[in-house]
């Protein structure tokens, strides 16, 4: 308790009397900690579900977030092709950084941590043959489940990455100019990993 007091820079509890009671700013945030414990109990449980194989899938979220304010300038078709082709753009970085047979290990690195109302982060260490790095998923709650909606590795948030990435491509040469560059990125063709002989 005395951490999070620290944390919050607030006392929960007045603790002059015998029994420590909670002082009207813990009675405030109490249904706000309820719904946060009740999310991270649920994130709890999927995760569990995901290592024991149990859950089907994982939704990431790729948009609006990586052009901010800019993203209802555009139309539905240009979203949409935005969003279709960032995605082929993160398949292409990941198929060329993890070829077939790489050893890939992934765990837990401690529980979820709140960030905000309805969003977690879920730190992790994923280590790619005998190299590791903390990569930290921040997630957030929708009606179907968990959405993943950043990666954080090593400290470097891969939204604030693309999006710094996409305003500088955005001021420079506009959206046909980051179309343009997408488009390449997202069709690029990856080489297989070499295959060795028998």
């Amino acid at each position: 308790i005395a951490h999070l007091e620290a944390e919050l820079d607030m006392p929960l509890f007045d603790r002059s009397g015998r029994e420590p009671r909670p002082t009207a700013a813990a009675r405030a945030l109490e249904p706000q900690a309820r719904l946060l414990a009740g999310q991270l109990q649920q994130l709890n449980a999927q995760a569990l579900s995901l290592t024991q194989g149990l859950e089907e899938r994982l939704t990431v979220a790729i948009a609006p977030e990586l052009l901010a304010s800019r993203w209802t300038e555009y139309t539905q078709m240009q979203q949409a092709e935005f969003v279709r082709l960032l995605a082929g753009m993160v398949l292409n970085t990941y198929v060329k950084r993890f070829k077939p047979g790489t050893p890939v290990d992934l765990k837990w690195d401690g529980p979820p941590r709140p960030l905000t109302e309805g969003r977690v982060q879920v730190p992790t260490v994923l280590t790619v043959k005998k190299t590791s790095a903390d990569v930290h998923y921040a997630m957030l709650t929708k009606a179907d489940g968990w959405w993943i909606y950043d990666i954080v590795i090593d400290d470097a948030s891969q939204v604030q990455t693309y999006r710094t990435s996409f305003k500088k491509i955005l001021d420079k040469e506009g959206w046909p100019g980051l179309m343009t560059r997408m488009r390449k990125a997202a069709t690029k063709k990856v080489a297989a990993a070499p295959q060795k002989a028998p």
